[in-house]
């Protein structure tokens, strides 16, 4: 089903929910023709036709500054949050993300956040004590990526393996663009993650190498794509659903893509049962939460010879007799991975990749 808005015959100023001002023509591009959007209704006082069924509830579709689109059944509505709900916002960035279900009230306002089944989030990039969550209640998360044009970032991918793992999605390795370079600049990324055991897809949006993997990946499950900016995620998702939402160059200055997605975005598949979301580019990433010194659990490749270490406190960064070192000197490690844990490792918590 295509999630379609349609304004006519409403005011501008009748709408409840409303886009950013910047973007707004951008997002009902996004939002394409065919469903309509149900405006939020206030009921009036002690009025018994105004209530709702119990625990009416929906699924976050969209965010804009202050109002919500939702689906709920087979309509999108508006909506907001209750006040009360308000107050959490000091102990998160976003209390709502796309893919959270809610329990709205009478008059379709949001009251409850339900659990979620899972959760990929990061530090928000101005309060450090903060948590901002990308997406929620996904199976599944492609982790995109270029090898040029942005430039491969292997302790930014890691940051995301590791997020997924204590978020409870499943992590699939998405290597776009592959048809700017020759085979082997991109073979090595893929062999040394296929290796450690995470699904891989190589993919092109120009050539559409790989794009019949990635609709089977995506078929029947709610997935989230995320990634540095430039990447070429929306591209991807304009192929994969049958869209056709707005892409950018890469800022030629920078080699990093500008933030083409504003705003996190569900959109269904054209075939079939199944959904994507679609997350702003992101240009650093640091970890919601992480204990160092079980930061390698998250590298089941690294911890099958942290055994062989000489110290059982071993940290793999400096120790002698330490049997992951030993493995990298010996060619039996890929020193790929291993800078990338040792980026990590030797990092400030707070310190972002990007």
């Amino acid at each position: 089903m295509e999630i379609r808005v349609i304004i006519a015959g409403m005011n501008e100023d009748d709408l409840y929910f409303k886009p950013p001002n910047k973007e707004e023509k951008h997002f009902k591009k996004r939002l394409q023709k065919k469903d309509r959007i149900v405006p939020r209704q206030t009921s009036k006082k002690n009025s018994p036709t105004s209530l709702s069924k119990p625990h009416d509830t929906g699924q976050v579709i969209a965010i804009g500054p202050g109002h919500v689109l939702l689906r709920r059944g087979g309509e999108l509505i508006q909506s907001s949050l209750r006040g009360k709900l308000k107050k959490h916002f000091t102990a998160e960035k976003n209390l709502l993300a796309a893919g959270d279900l809610v329990r709205l009230d009478n008059d379709l306002l949001i009251a409850e956040v339900l659990p979620r089944r899972s959760v990929l989030q990061r530090k928000d990039n101005l309060s450090r004590k903060k948590n901002q969550t990308i997406a929620a209640n996904a199976d599944q998360c492609f982790i995109t990526v270029s090898i040029q044009s942005p430039s491969l970032k292997p302790a930014l991918i890691d940051r995301y393996l590791i997020t997924c793992s204590m978020g409870n999605m499943i992590p699939i390795i998405v290597i776009n663009k592959i048809d700017l370079l020759p085979d082997g600049d991109w073979q090595h990324c893929m062999r040394t993650y296929t290796r450690a055991g995470f699904t891989c897809v190589a993919a092109s949006a120009k050539t559409l190498e790989g794009i019949e993997s990635l609709k089977n990946l995506l078929a029947g499950k709610l997935s989230v794509f995320s990634g540095q900016s430039g990447v070429g995620k929306t591209s991807l998702i304009n192929i994969v659903c049958e869209t056709d939402f707005k892409t950018s160059e890469i800022v030629a200055q920078t080699q990093k893509g500008a933030h083409t997605t504003s705003a996190a975005l569900i959109i269904p598949l054209k075939e079939g049962e199944g959904a994507v979301i679609d997350t702003p580019g992101i240009k650093s990433f640091a970890l919601a939460k992480v204990d160092k010194t079980s930061l390698l659990d998250y590298y089941p490749d690294l911890q099958k010879f942290a055994s062989r270490c000489k110290y059982p406190r071993c940290t793999h960064m400096h120790e002698p007799g330490c049997g992951v070192i030993a493995a990298i000197e010996a060619g039996e490690l890929d020193p790929m991975r291993y800078e990338s844990y040792s980026k990590i490792r030797e990092s400030n918590d707070e310190d972002p990749v990007g």
